[in-house]
């Protein structure tokens, strides 16, 4: 390999005098702490001097080497490789302005070649002085590594995929050659790809080792101290900021397949992707229904919940026996934003109550006195120590939105408690356009939007309507009937519920009470009952407690219990 400028500055000869050096240092050092006086001051400071000067040459080749690698990779891998395989070199773009900004950075610190083999405290002061305030210059364009940390682990899952064929193999070994062959004077060894990908998240950590290693050997009185202190300072908030973002994106990435997941299904009412929310645990949860006679007491329904920061999501599986891969359906939401908060309790339940598991209960204290402490939102974990961890958890988070002066809030898309949860599903019917005639659909009201369906398991909507552009009025048209009026034309559409028996009026209520939330009405029936407290509004309904869970996450077979209690 050619001699570069850095390594006649930093030839083996110094290295292995500065080894030499150091490791008296260190035996000195070691006697300091014993209690030795037999160090000579000056000899000690000149050792001092010697090893940040190592530290500084070393800091000057890594980088002459780096860049080396950077560029070897760039010409010999990224720019050949945009023909063949364009998604790969996308993915490692911001590779090209990484190589040419540390270039620049090397041109910049090149000067360090002048200081002397034992430099003196004034050199040592004026190098590091120039180095720093060169280092802070180029702190604000390091900031393009995070885009190239965002990528790396895609990138890296598509070359372990391309790899695999025969025609990527070829390429990278044909390339390898390429750079043993233009590149034989400039490096030491050629490296695989993999290893010179990784190079740059190693980068900027680095930075930070070197110059804290400096610091330590630095004399307090020096004025190019604070400039040291500086630069570390900047170079560890642009790893952190570098982390912070990967990190977001991992989280990012999560909600998004949460949402992918739920949207398998007739789709999810709250909006998962949220750059403030963050997934804190996910598992699977079992719903205790008990005394239901339309299913063997004890029912246990298995269900996917989903921890957030701001929320409890729960859903069910499409296919149990496959999991979560299968798709899931959304259930329920719990939000613990700012309106609904302190309304919110979670209890451990008796754990001798249950031969098959520890329950725990999500509730509403303004619903505590009408559901009891027993009947509400019931869920059993198969382990103790599971269920002790969803309760810390769940308690953690809702402890935090408590303590933080941000709250974030999602009015449209969240629920404020169990009976605002600004989502409900079931069938009813419609009154034709053309033909006067009545028509069944299955129907799903999440946030400002009102769908219809064929059957509950059909993903092709049959219609939409945005409620905000309709007004909501009690209709004379048939029982347990509602009409909603366009404000832009004359156009009314009719709804009627009449498949649900002797309950057919309260969920009238309950659909109504809810498009009433979203929509405007003029009715003095729904002036009124926006008036009502929560538990007046259970009263009116007329459910009775124990049907609650069953009612909102089960909602068929509530359906069938009510019928079958009819028949009785």
């Amino acid at each position: 390999m050619e001699s570069g400028p850095c390594d006649i500055f930093y030839s083996n000869k110094v290295v292995e005098q500065d080894d030499l050096i150091i490791q008296q240092l260190n035996e000195e050092e070691s006697q300091d702490e014993q209690g030795s006086d037999t160090i000579v001051s000056d000899e000690k400071d000149k050792r001092k001097r010697i090893k940040i000067r190592r530290i500084i040459g070393e800091l000057l080749l890594t980088e002459e080497k780096y860049v080396n690698y950077l560029d070897s990779l760039v010409m010999g891998y990224i720019e050949p490789i945009k023909t063949e395989f364009p998604d790969f070199a996308e993915k490692f773009k911001s590779i090209t302005s990484i190589l040419r900004i540390n270039k620049i950075l090397l041109e910049e610190i090149i000067f360090i070649q002048r200081i002397p083999v034992e430099p003196g405290w004034d050199e040592i002061d004026d190098v590091i002085l120039s180095l720093s305030e060169r280092l802070l210059k180029m702190v604000p364009y390091f900031k393009i590594y995070s885009q190239y940390v965002n990528n790396y682990d895609d990138g890296l899952s598509l070359y372990s995929h391309l790899y695999t064929t025969r025609k990527f193999k070829n390429f990278i070994k044909k390339q390898t050659d390429f750079i043993k062959d233009q590149y034989k004077d400039k490096l030491e060894t050629v490296l695989a790809i993999s290893d010179l990908l990784i190079m740059p998240i190693q980068r900027i950590p680095r930075y930070v080792l070197l110059l804290k290693e400096i610091n330590k050997s630095l004399d307090d009185s020096l004025e190019s101290r604070g400039n040291l202190i500086e630069s570390i300072n900047a170079f560890s908030e642009l790893a952190t900021h570098i982390n912070d973002t990967k990190k977001q994106r991992d989280e990012l990435q999560l909600l998004m397949g949460v949402q992918k997941d739920l949207t398998t299904s007739l789709g999810c009412p709250l909006s998962v992707v949220s750059p403030n929310r963050r997934l804190i645990k996910e598992g699977t949860v079992y719903a205790l229904f008990e005394g239901a006679p339309v299913i063997k007491p004890g029912y246990r329904k298995k269900l996917h919940f989903f921890l957030f920061n701001d929320c409890i999501l729960i859903s069910s599986y499409m296919n149990e026996n496959q999991g979560r891969s299968a798709g899931l359906k959304f259930v329920s939401v719990f939000s613990f934003h700012k309106k609904s908060f302190d309304s919110f309790a979670i209890d451990k339940l008796d754990d001798d109550r249950f031969d098959d598991g520890y329950g725990f209960q999500i509730y509403f204290l303004t619903m505590k006195k009408k559901i009891g402490a027993c009947a509400g939102f019931s869920f059993l974990c198969p382990l103790i120590g599971d269920r002790d961890i969803w309760y810390d958890k769940i308690k953690a988070a809702v402890n935090e939105i408590v303590s933080s002066s941000h709250i974030h809030h999602e009015p449209e898309n969240t629920a404020d408690d169990a009976m605002e949860m600004k989502t409900i599903f079931g069938w009813m019917y419609k009154l034709g356009d053309n033909i006067k005639t009545w028509r069944r659909h299955f129907f799903k009201l999440k946030g400002k939007s009102l769908f219809y369906f064929s059957k509950p398991d059909s993903t092709q909507i049959i219609g939409t309507l945005n409620l905000r552009d309709f007004v909501l009025h009690t209709s004379t048209k048939a029982e347990n009937s509602f009409e909603l009026h366009s404000k832009k034309t004359n156009y009314i559409i009719y709804f009627k519920i009449s498949d649900y028996g002797s309950e057919s009026r309260a969920y009238y209520s309950i659909w109504c009470n809810m498009i009433a939330d979203v929509c405007d009405y003029e009715d003095d029936v729904f002036k009124k009952w926006k008036r009502l407290t929560m538990e007046q509004r259970w009263n009116i309904i007329n459910i009775p407690p124990d049907d609650l869970p069953l009612f909102f996450m089960e909602p068929e077979k509530w359906l069938k219990k009510k019928k079958r209690e009819s028949i009785r």
